[in-house]
């Protein structure tokens, strides 16, 4: 009897072995697969904000949009067509929609409305960095996650699912420009 419990002990034991084996292998696996996920996400959004940081700061185009960002009518009096602006800026803003929805589906999964959330985050992002700036959206997309990353550790659940809103509030009632661009003097003529 002791033969046969030792037996079944050890084959318990193996099979256990075994078991443990197989679900830490899916763990990594599914580690590794994050990682891949995290550099697709990296290398994505690299090349997509060079591409439009390209376009928008190199190109005559660009320069266009500028010009009717800052002030319409003088930009109209310069000779730039606004239907070729309006166009292109629509186009420019579909692609990087489209190039975000791609990224983010897997993760994500496809419901009516998954993304809100990314929504959000982005308007409070420009909202910190100011509408202007391309870097400073970048810069403040880059400050909201590393403040969301501290208000998850040490602040209670409730705080951390308003942190967006608390941000936008006291952004605007001390910098409504934003963070990272200066604001516009009004000369008198």
């Amino acid at each position: 009897i002791w033969c046969l419990l030792e037996l079944q002990t050890t084959q318990s034991t193996k099979w256990m072995t075994l078991y443990f084996l197989k679900v830490k292998e899916q763990i990594q696996n599914i580690l590794i697969w994050f990682s891949l996920l995290i550099y697709r996400y990296a290398i994505t959004t690299f090349v997509t904000l060079s591409i439009v940081g390209y376009i928008i700061n190199q190109t005559e185009l660009g320069l266009g949009m500028k010009a009717f960002a800052e002030d319409q009518d003088a930009a109209k009096l310069m000779g730039i067509k606004e239907s070729t602006v309006s166009i292109w800026t629509g186009v420019l803003s579909a692609l990087v929609g489209g190039v975000t929805g791609i990224v983010f589906a897997p993760v994500l999964f496809l419901q009516q409305d998954y993304m809100n959330i990314i929504f959000i985050k982005g308007f409070v992002a420009a909202i910190l960095g100011g509408f202007l700036s391309l870097s400073g959206g970048v810069a403040g997309g880059l400050l909201l996650g590393e403040l969301e990353a501290f208000t998850i550790k040490w602040a209670p659940r409730e705080f951390a699912a308003a942190l967006p809103v608390v941000i936008v509030f006291i952004v605007l009632l001390i910098r409504p420009h934003g963070l990272f661009t200066r604001e516009k003097g009004h000369e008198r003529v």
